[in-house]
């Protein structure tokens, strides 16, 4: 076999040598519904999308019952116009005493479109980029508890589909060595949260799903637990026969108490242009990562550079919400942290460090935020 480059060879190596820090999750489109349907036929295509624009709406807002909100229902006649593009696949849908071959239409809807629909209905949006929990789950099916790796995904399918149509993405452990040294099966059944935050850090993950289930007599029953930063923000039970129904009130939880805490409402401030300063940025690395995360937020529409000097950057975002509801989805997202404002926010007009753009002049009014890049 001819020699390999030594670059390569080293490529190699790194990859053999190098743990993956980063957890295994399903990938979700928010603006994508996904229902049943009988067959491909045009027809049942066309009746079919209203629902999956239904499903659109739970996802966006984070709300199950949001299809039901009356201003939303009457635009569900609208799907058809607002359809992009489309398709089938098949799948094995897990039912009660054992699982069957289904037929889904995905159908991918305008953004622009479906945000005008829900501005209009002044509903609370649950913005991107969203937490995406790491999944801690014991079950015990009579032979001992056992933690759920990506591995066994699809023995807890009713759990991400359901989290997926919640607009959730959930991750899965490697469960390698790594993670067999920081935490054990116990931890997870006698909730000791200490250990599954621990063991989380690796994958940067600040929020954890964590679940034990197990069978008792004719019925499953589980005790779900959801930490956001290392505090339990929501704690729940969950029994029934069915234990796709055990797994799927898992991601319900979630969704619920996630979205409780960061959607932003319509009321929160009015959108508009709105001058925001950047501190602590100590290289050009930490100012493109910083402007970069506030570009890919849904609510920010632009973003104009004023000023940069002295680790500081002075912008002005065009938004579709005001202060206060930026503030809530930097929250979530945990790349930027708002501070208070001090005397040394009045920044001086100078050259860009970054070399970004020209120096402008400063912004005449404060700013209404002072955001921190966070580590």
């Amino acid at each position: 076999m001819p020699a390999l480059p030594l670059f390569r060879l080293l490529l190699v190596a790194l990859g053999l040598l190098l743990p993956a820090t980063r957890p295994i999750a399903q990938e979700l489109d928010l603006y994508e519904g996904e229902v049943v349907v009988p067959s491909q036929a045009d027809a049942e295509r066309r009746a079919a999308l209203p629902r999956a624009l239904a499903q659109v709406f739970v996802k966006l807002t984070g709300d199950a019952r949001a299809d039901q909100d009356p201003l939303l229902g009457s635009r569900l006649a609208d799907a058809g116009r607002l359809l992009q593009r489309y398709r089938y696949r098949q799948d094995v849908v897990p039912e009660a005493g054992g699982a069957r071959v289904r037929l889904f239409l995905l159908a991918r809807f305008d953004p622009a479109g479906v945000d005008a629909l829900l501005a209009d209905a002044g509903r609370a949006v649950w913005p991107t980029p969203r937490p995406a929990p790491l999944l801690w789950l014991a079950i015990d099916d009579g032979r001992g508890p056992r933690l759920v790796a990506n591995a066994q995904a699809a023995a807890v399918s009713a759990l991400t589909t359901r989290a997926r149509n919640r607009g959730l993405r959930v991750a899965f452990p490697l469960l390698d060595l790594e993670d067999q040294r920081a935490i054990a099966v116990e931890d997870v059944w006698n909730g000791r949260h200490e250990a599954t935050v621990a063991a989380s850090g690796r994958y940067q993950a600040p929020v954890q799903l964590v679940g034990r289930m197990q069978r008792s007599g004719s019925s499953w029953d589980a005790r779900w637990t959801l930490l956001d930063g290392g505090q339990v923000l929501h704690a729940w039970n969950a029994s029934d026969p069915d234990p796709v129904v055990v797994l799927a009130a898992g991601a319900d939880g979630a969704a619920d108490a996630l979205t409780a805490r960061y959607a932003v409402p319509a009321t929160a401030g009015e959108p508009g242009r709105y001058p925001v300063l950047l501190v602590g940025l100590g290289s050009a690395e930490d100012y493109l990562r910083a402007v970069t995360h506030l570009r890919e937020l849904g609510v920010v529409r632009s973003v104009r550079v004023v000023s940069a000097s002295g680790g500081q950057a002075r912008l002005e975002l065009d938004m579709g919400t005001g202060p206060e509801g930026l503030a809530r989805m930097l929250a979530s997202a945990r790349v930027l942290e708002v501070v208070e404002a001090s005397p040394a926010d009045a920044m001086p007009v100078g050259e860009d460090p970054f070399a970004t753009a020209p120096a402008l002049p400063a912004l005449a009014s404060p700013p209404a935020l002072v955001l921190r890049l966070l580590p």
